[in-house]
């Protein structure tokens, strides 16, 4: 991969999108297939505000996709995020904090 000031300036603002506990917990919860606002604002503890602003500002910085069906818009993740990678990221920052993650990072626990 090249590394330049462009990838530089692209990596910075996806770790800057995903610089938000909310933001992980979207990705978190799409793991296992897409919802609709409701039902993520439920699964996060936000409002529908909140999270709709949230998957906004995720869907234009390309980490989600959405679909309509009727008045309903569903979300997902597009085939080429790797959530592996983001969940060795997140397992490494815990553990250089001293904490343990619980259950794919829907939790952290302090040792």
């Amino acid at each position: 991969m090249e590394r330049n000031e462009n990838m530089a300036i692209r990596c910075a603002n996806f770790y800057a999108v995903l610089a938000n506990p909310r933001r992980l917990m979207i990705l978190w919860a799409l793991e296992g297939g897409e919802m609709c606002v409701g039902d993520l604002a439920e699964s996060i503890g936000a409002s529908l505000p909140c999270t709709s602003q949230h998957l906004r500002m995720m869907r234009e910085n390309g980490l989600l996709e959405s679909r309509r069906d009727g008045q309903t818009i569903y979300y997902g993740m597009p085939e080429t995020l790797d959530t592996s990678a983001l969940h060795r990221s997140c397992e490494a920052c815990a553990e250089a904090l001293g904490e343990t993650m619980l259950r794919a990072g829907s939790r952290i626990e302090r040792r």
